[in-house]
């Protein structure tokens, strides 16, 4: 039976041990926007997941688990998530993770504990540190043994243009030791990462390249998986159909003799008035026919759902389906910084930005991955030329900056 290595499953391995920590590379800069879907940006408000359900494969039969979100009040940044299990009907506390943000809006922290003799126990930590070009700099997974945290895993970044290179090493016996090699590339219509096995000689070994395509409104249509088995690369290929913006489907062939197979799995969406994914359902092609998955199909499946402006991602482990909803939130600059002393309006924003206050001096803009996209002297700002999405304006005047948040539609 073939696996399913569904979405961006394998890549988002690259940043922790498992897929516990996925929702803290939404806010990560350019090293871990690959681990993002890229999706065409519509005109519709500020929407986050309040619940999202999904059936997965439990240790010994099929479970149902619930996640449930919570956010700030002040700029309704994801503060935690708490993941239940259904037992004889019943909703039991499994996993919780709380996350930490920088002044950038970086997540600094994130916490994983487990629930254990009706407490939540410390499990694993993951802290993220940026560079003065407010880029991912390094990456420390810790777990949680004899009540002291232990170091577990880290990665170091290395930025050169539009290549990012890292190094993935793991703690032993009391020193770090590095163990795989990372290059991610990037060109105007795909993205290419290569892992590569660090050899006790040094040299490096081939593990797999994944190349990812996009078309010119930045929707990702193709990823392609070259895996290194017995001396030679594996192909596996995903192909992404849209109905305008919204990805509705996703389908999965393999090479064979240099020719790609007819599509043996695919994953379908479903989307509400405002273009977020609600649900997701695995099929299988069976003789021809497409099958919803069950139980009798040992697959292994990960199912990527996205939504706020398709900036962010959840990933669902071992899941044949799941189904989200969602709150509609309108920001407002007030939110952000309390007291501040310049305001941004209007907001949201179509063309232009104004900054009021005293002082001003300069505004720099920056995305949601943190990379700086603008900068301006100009208290009036022209973002016509910005994609629709969310931002991270840093005003400088009096001797200071602050930070506002405004959507641009």
């Amino acid at each position: 039976m073939k696996k399913f290595i569904f979405t961006l499953a394998i890549a988002m391995m690259v940043f922790a041990n498992d897929n516990l920590f996925a929702q803290s590379s939404d806010n990560m800069a350019e090293a871990k926007a690959f681990a993002q879907q890229r999706h065409h940006q519509g005109e519709r408000s500020m929407y986050e997941p309040v619940t999202a359900t999904y059936r997965g494969l439990g240790t010994y039969e099929e479970e149902e688990f619930r996640v449930s979100y919570s956010y700030d009040e002040s700029d309704y940044s994801l503060r935690e998530e708490l993941t239940q299990v259904k037992v004889s009907n019943d909703w039991r506390n499994r996993k919780l993770v709380t996350y930490d943000y920088d002044l950038m809006g970086n997540v600094s922290t994130s916490l994983e504990q487990e629930w254990k003799n009706s407490s939540w126990t410390n499990k694993k930590k993951q802290t993220d540190t940026y560079n003065s070009d407010n880029k991912i700099d390094m990456t420390i997974v810790q777990k949680w043994e004899n009540s002291v945290w232990v170091n577990d895993s880290k990665m170091n970044y290395i930025y050169a243009e539009d290549i990012v290179h890292a190094v993935d090493s793991v703690w032993n016996e009391g020193a770090w030791k590095a163990r795989y090699y990372y290059t991610f590339t990037e060109t105007s219509d795909s993205y290419e990462i290569q892992k590569q096995e660090i050899m006790d000689d040094g040299t490096l070994e081939n593990v797999y390249i994944m190349t990812y395509h996009y078309d010119a409104d930045h929707n990702l249509i193709e990823k392609i998986c070259q895996e290194w088995s017995y001396n030679s690369f594996y192909h596996t290929r995903e192909v992404y159909n849209y109905e305008g913006s919204l990805n509705v489907s996703v389908y999965f062939s393999e090479c064979e003799n240099g020719v790609w197979t007819e599509p043996y799995g695919k994953i379908e969406f479903v989307y509400d008035d405002n273009g977020n994914a609600t649900g997701a359902t695995v099929f299988m092609n069976i003789d021809g026919q497409w099958v919803e998955e069950s139980e009798y199909a040992a697959l292994y499946c990960e199912i990527t759902m996205q939504y706020a402006y398709g900036t962010k991602s959840r990933v669902f482990s071992f899941s044949k389906s799941v189904t989200m909803d969602y709150a509609d939130v309108t920001l407002s600059t007030n939110e952000m910084t309390e007291n501040a002393a310049f305001n941004l309006y209007p907001n949201p924003a179509n063309d232009m930005i104004s900054v009021d206050g005293e002082g001003f001096e300069k505004a720099e803009i920056y995305n949601i991955a943190g990379q700086k996209v603008m900068e301006s002297s100009n208290a009036q700002i022209d973002v016509k030329a910005l994609q629709a999405g969310v931002y991270m304006v840093k005003v400088f005047g009096n001797g200071s900056s602050e930070m506002l948040r405004v959507v641009v539609k």
